[in-house]
């Protein structure tokens, strides 16, 4: 049994109900800063960042691999007094219902980001390592933060959210600017042959006017 699931804390006297007997894995990195120090806590996050990616590893073979579905995991970890890691369970289909305010803009915004990932409009590149909330941290390899980062993952880190959605949209707008200047041009090139084809037409039928009136001239004069 959990001993922190929600569905066991609520029915406890001292359950807070604003809380929702969650915490925000900012403010939870920070606490541990605090009271653990840094060092101990980067270690702790960079163990559950090493944890999520090795237990995808350890079935890989076993998870279906199509571009037509896809398949959202929710991971229940515990931490010991050492601030070590253990990894209680991985939920296939794990539980979008919120019993705040926060947690429930908490899971609008990743059904929001999922679906940005899915990527339906087919606006992105493909090469993104941020999408939303959601940061890319394994394509053939483990992908590993900038040198100059202390921290190893972003697992607790403030979310930039917002920031990488503008870029996002900055970078689509372009994309879209730049495939209505393409499409402008093929029509400009479109209409272009269209009128030369046109002018050729009319060159033509013009001569074949002339052929006729010529030959209707010949034979009145025959006649």
């Amino acid at each position: 049994m959990h001993l922190t699931n929600v569905a066991v804390q609520k029915s406890s006297l001292d359950y807070d109900s604003e809380s929702g007997g969650k915490y925000d894995l900012t403010k939870l990195r920070m606490y541990m800063n605090s009271r653990y120090g840094e060092d101990k806590t980067i270690q702790c996050f960079s163990d559950i960042h090493n944890i999520m990616i090795k237990s995808i590893q350890s079935v890989q073979k076993s998870i279906i691999s199509d571009k037509h579905c896809f398949e959202l995991y929710g991971y229940d970890i515990l931490l010991d007094t050492n601030l070590k890691p253990w990894l209680l369970e991985v939920n296939a289909s794990p539980s979008m219902t919120a019993n705040t305010q926060h947690d429930n803009q908490l899971k609008v915004n990743l059904i929001d980001d999922v679906m940005t990932i899915l990527d339906f409009e087919k606006i992105l590149n493909g090469d993104e390592e941020q999408v939303g909330g959601f940061d890319l941290v394994y394509k053939g390899n483990q992908i590993n933060l900038q040198p100059q980062f202390k921290y190893t993952t972003y697992i607790g880190c403030i979310n930039n959210r917002d920031e990488n959605l503008k870029k996002l949209a900055l970078t689509i707008s372009k994309k879209f600017e730049l495939m209505n200047k393409v499409d402008e041009n093929r029509d400009k090139e479109f209409n272009k042959d269209k009128n030369k084809e046109n002018l050729k037409e009319s060159k033509n039928e013009k001569k074949r006017k002339k052929i006729k009136m010529k030959e209707i001239k010949e034979n009145n004069e025959e006649e």
